[in-house]
């Protein structure tokens, strides 16, 4: 099953809604979710959360594994993102189309690929702000794909949401969980 969506994400048509990687600049993008969190005020804060986003920590959040872990975050390299639902696994096949990496901004964006139940973008970003605190933002772009998705199109937007909320929450507990450092403020 992974290998034949690793096959099919070959067949790569660009599936997002807006620019590419617009998720990484909220207000470029039209109907852009995004939730941030402060998670710190130190390079060592900074740090665990460019090295948590490399470990693919947010997506522990959703219970989701990634097929090839060591999958590097560069712009063209497909992610399936697999999915537990009850006995059987949901593949979703993912494309990163844009990464940041400057000194004070990590990040990346990844589009839906054929085969997602959603077409869209998601994407992770940390900042380390002027007054030194850490900012972890993560939004999606994304609307119902198919037609089982549209019919329930509300749940899925949902779905997406509360996703969001709990790889920030992932992402967080990777940062706190890094070492010795990292200070998370109220």
């Amino acid at each position: 099953m992974l290998q034949q969506a690793e096959e099919r994400s070959l067949n790569y048509k660009r599936t997002s809604v807006g620019p590419v990687g617009a998720t990484l600049s909220p207000g470029a993008a039209t109907r852009v979710h995004h939730e941030s969190r402060i998670v710190g005020r130190s390079p060592a804060s900074f740090d665990a959360a460019v090295a948590s986003l490399g470990r693919w920590a947010c997506h522990a959040g959703i219970s989701a594994r990634i097929h090839r872990p060591d999958t590097s975050i560069e712009d063209g390299r497909t992610l399936l993102v697999v999915l537990p639902a009850g006995p059987v696994s949901i593949v979703v096949p993912n494309r990163i189309v844009a990464t940041v990496d400057e000194p004070d901004r990590f990040g990346f964006a990844y589009g839906s690929l054929d085969g997602h139940h959603e077409r869209g973008e998601e994407s992770f970003l940390v900042e380390r702000l002027a007054d030194d605190r850490v900012r972890c933002t993560i939004a999606v772009d994304a609307h119902p794909a198919t037609f089982v998705a549209r019919a329930v199109g509300p749940a899925i937007t949902a779905l997406s949401h509360v996703a969001l909320r709990r790889y920030l929450r992932a992402w967080e507990a990777a940062i706190r969980n890094s070492g010795p450092g990292p200070t998370a403020e109220p």
